[in-house]
């Protein structure tokens, strides 16, 4: 982990609206815990070769597998997204926890 220990007014801001956000959603989920039920759904569509497209509300990536495996290269593998989902979810509870603690997070790489 590497941290930049600059710090800016506009994290400072960013992290009391993070904190605010955060503690409403906490109350909402303790008044409504049915609601945590619910999933978003998403779609993929297998397109030639190996390639992916995924889509989930208004947002969407392409998938694809190296040219070395048999795809054509035109997105990230699955391992990415895989790796992806799981450290940008620590890296954003972390922030959560620290803003809800108001601390200063500065800009970490991890």
């Amino acid at each position: 982990m590497t941290w930049n220990l600059t710090k800016k007014t506009e994290q400072m801001a960013s992290n009391a609206q993070i904190a605010k956000e955060a503690n409403n959603i906490i109350e909402f989920f303790k008044k409504n815990p049915e609601k945590g039920l619910d999933t978003d759904r998403t779609a993929c569509v297998l397109e030639d070769g190996l390639k992916c497209t995924v889509n989930q509300g208004e947002h969407s990536a392409i998938i694809d597998m190296g040219e070395i495996m048999g795809g054509e290269g035109a997105g990230p593998n699955p391992g990415f997204f895989g790796r992806a989902a799981l450290i940008s979810c620590i890296a954003i509870g972390v922030k959560m926890a620290a803003a809800r603690a108001n601390i200063q997070l500065p800009h970490t790489k991890w």
